[in-house]
């Protein structure tokens, strides 16, 4: 993972049952976030406020209910390029695959005009799990493939959120 030369960078670890999920952040702004920790100072808590307060929360609550409404928050800039062909992608799953749904890498293709293959390698270079639900796709037989986070990971999401669809 990226080191961080930013002196007020920090790192918080929301704990979940499949291992921890981090966010980065600078002063009290989400910087980024995914299924490792960075090796920074840990943030205390009870000292976040605004955008970053409320991200937290959000996100415990989630993961202990499935709960899931992130559609207020504005994506932080990726440490990586992202292209307009993934943010189609990105934006048309934060917009029209909710909780307790799935979609196919087939069907994603083809709402977005892109060859499934595309999709994947979309999905894997997600740099916003969770608020980007890269998770709630799915094989053409509704089986469970391809998660960056591991499938184990994606499995207890989508059970989380309530799906009941497919195979594992």
């Amino acid at each position: 993972m990226k080191k961080f030369e930013d002196a007020s960078a920090a790192a918080i670890t929301v704990k979940t049952p499949v291992g921890g999920f981090g966010i980065i952040l600078i002063g009290n702004e989400v910087s980024g976030f995914g299924w490792e920790t960075p090796p920074l100072p840990e943030a205390e808590p009870g000292r976040l406020s605004g955008q970053a307060r409320r991200f937290v929360e959000e996100l415990e609550e989630y993961f202990s209910t499935g709960a899931w409404d992130f559609s207020w928050f504005e994506l932080p800039r990726p440490l990586r390029p992202v292209s307009e062909r993934a943010l189609l992608v990105y934006d048309y799953l934060r917009e029209r695959v909710g909780p307790g749904t799935a979609i196919t890498y087939r069907d994603l293709g083809r709402a977005t005009g892109i060859h499934p293959r595309g999709i994947g390698s979309i999905m894997r270079a997600n740099p916003w799990p969770i608020v980007v639900p890269c998770h709630r796709v799915v094989g053409s037989d509704g089986s469970l493939v391809g998660y960056a986070g591991g499938l184990e990971r994606k499995g207890w999401l989508l059970r989380l959120e309530g799906w009941s669809g497919g195979r594992e």
